[in-house]
């Protein structure tokens, strides 16, 4: 049900994946015994606690980390690492995750944990995307993930059209916050960045229109 809503929202907004994966399918494909089996060979695990702990220290990783706890469930870690391995046994190799800021300090252990399945170091690329605010009347609007106090894409996408949320989100490198103005992004005047973009574009094709009209192509007036 979550997966078919974010797709629909994605397509709304005109992102488009070309692989879905689940993690019951990296269950059900072994990966996860198999890397698990794998760090056994290697030695790269031992017990402690009643937990499995994975040796990340050995490759960059500030301390070990649990794969398995003493209650014998799996950690995020390890079928984490499982679904890299898929991406690797499907001929990719270089993987680039997208993160927010709350998983950054995740990214060491993933990494570590490519390395100890013999990966060169550099193979997982992770960037961090900068979280947005929302702005109304000047004030920010308060959200909370853990207070389940939140505004959705597909709520935003019910207010300001697509093109101008598009717009707006790639104003700022994806490792700048964003401060998002919804009073702005739905102004039709020259204080609202868009605003410029829309217009050259229709002069251009009006300039282009005539242009052929007159019989001349861009390619013939343009250097």
């Amino acid at each position: 049900y979550f997966i078919e809503g974010h797709k629909r929202i994605l397509q709304e907004f005109g992102v488009e994946f070309n692989n879905w994966i689940r993690e019951s399918s990296i269950y059900e494909k072994g990966y996860v015994d198999e890397v698990l089996g794998l760090f056994q060979e290697k030695k790269l695990t031992y017990v402690k606690d009643g937990a499995v702990w994975l040796r990340t220290t050995e490759f960059g990783d500030k301390e070990d980390r649990v794969v398995i706890t003493s209650d014998k469930r799996h950690t995020y870690l390890l079928p984490d690492i499982a679904y890299h391995l898929d991406k690797m046994k499907r001929q990719y190799n270089r993987l680039i995750n997208i993160w927010g800021p709350d998983h950054q300090a995740q990214i060491r252990s993933l990494q570590s944990g490519m390395m100890a399945l013999g990966y060169p170091r550099g193979t997982l690329e992770v960037l961090i995307v900068q979280q947005v605010h929302l702005r109304k009347a000047g004030k920010l609007i308060k959200m909370s993930k853990r207070a389940g106090v939140l505004k959705t894409l597909e709520e935003l996408l019910k207010h300001i059209p697509k093109d101008v949320v598009r717009f707006f989100l790639l104003m700022r490198s994806n490792s700048q916050h964003l401060d998002f103005d919804l009073d702005l992004a739905l102004k039709q005047s020259d204080e609202n960045p868009v605003y410029y973009i829309q217009y050259a574009h229709a002069r251009i094709k009006s300039i282009i229109k005539r242009l052929r009209n007159r019989a001349l192509s861009a390619a013939t007036v343009l250097p």
